[in-house]
């Protein structure tokens, strides 16, 4: 469970025993947003609010009496600000990676298919300093989306298109090396109809 306080200006807000899910859906994600939020009914501003987030066992309702609650939260729980807002700003850094690779591969694809051992370079200069592992796990969750937002289509070698049944282990396989298919296919404009039957 988890318990915040929220600090902007004078006005301070708690709330407790939040779910995960509640707590990334509530603040989380809206901090990372930045701007204006609603949150344990009242409005704030990103940029201007200080959160405190604990993480403890759920309070009961005794132990939330007026004026009780958040020395108990603190008494009972560890602070876990940092880490947590450390964790949703990578995801959404990692979010935003994807989809501005998913733009860059989607533009290069354009001119014609592109091997997914050559994709990787395409994000070369968007993810400079991150490990070799990150750049193709990262360039396959772009090819992904473009291939369940029907943008694009995985080939063979041949420029055959291979089965979407078969696209999640082809990337997989891509990602960690050890695919051998994922070595001669690519990453292609997704065919319209009329253009599959010329």
């Amino acid at each position: 469970m988890y318990h915040v306080e929220l600090k902007q200006h004078s006005e301070v807000a708690r709330a407790f025993n939040l779910s995960e899910d509640e707590l990334r859906q509530g603040l989380l994600e809206p901090l990372t947003r930045g701007g204006p939020f609603r949150f344990a009914d009242r409005d704030w501003d990103a940029g201007e609010l200080t959160p405190t987030i604990l993480e403890g066992r759920r309070l009961r309702p005794g132990e939330l009496v007026i004026g009780l609650g958040w020395p108990n939260a603190f008494r009972l729980g560890t602070d876990v600000t940092d880490p947590m807002l450390a964790a949703v700003r990578a995801e959404a850094q990692r979010r935003e990676a994807v989809q501005r690779l998913s733009e860059r591969i989607l533009g290069r694809i354009g001119a014609g298919p592109l091997e997914l051992t050559a994709a990787v370079a395409v994000a070369d200069d968007l993810l400079a300093g991150h490990s070799v592992s990150e750049r193709f796990a990262t360039t396959a969750q772009a090819a992904w989306e473009l291939l369940q937002r029907q943008r694009a289509e995985l080939v063979d070698a041949a420029g055959a298109p291979i089965d979407p049944d078969q696209w999640q282990q082809v990337l997989l396989g891509w990602a960690s090396a050890s695919g051998d298919q994922a070595t001669t296919s690519a990453i292609s404009l997704k065919r319209s109809e009329s253009d599959a039957n010329r």
